[in-house]
């Protein structure tokens, strides 16, 4: 594997984070970040650093979002002829809602949590993915706890 492979390091990233690994997962994903800013690594990089430090992984993942709505903007105008930027990437329908489903659970963990702000964050992924089952699941406890 080459080290300036952006992707790489976002795939290790990935891996590190799924087996705990989270400091390590952290600097994997923080290189590819480096090398190729881009959507999936935003999110993952809001998943991972959300652990521990919810804020900032709200922030990520808003990136990430932001990355993706302004990639798919580029594409259009490819579509159209119009002058675009290079690799712009945006995201898959299921990634977005995971994003979503993210923002939701880490806004769920701040001090002062707004629950109807998490129940609309929830319902995100839901209108892009209906048979996310924990998403469902996490929605309902979220209308529970909000007296709806």
């Amino acid at each position: 594997a080459q080290s300036e492979w952006p992707e790489f390091h976002q795939q290790l990233g990935v891996s590190l984070a799924a087996a705990g690994r989270h400091a390590e997962a952290t600097a994997s994903l923080q290189t590819a970040w480096k090398l190729n800013p881009d959507p999936l690594t935003a999110k993952a990089l809001g998943h991972v650093i959300g652990l521990h430090r919810p804020q900032t992984g709200i922030a990520w993942c808003e990136r990430a979002l932001d990355l993706a709505s302004r990639a798919a903007e580029e594409q259009i105008k490819k579509r159209s002829g119009e002058r675009h930027e290079k690799n712009t990437i945006g995201m898959s329908t299921e990634h977005a809602a995971s994003v979503y489903h993210d923002l939701a659970v880490l806004t769920s963990r701040l001090q002062k949590t707004d629950i109807s702000r998490v129940v609309e964050l929830y319902r995100q992924p839901l209108t892009l993915a209906p048979d996310r089952g924990h998403t469902q699941e996490n929605c309902g406890l979220a209308l529970a706890i909000a007296g709806r």
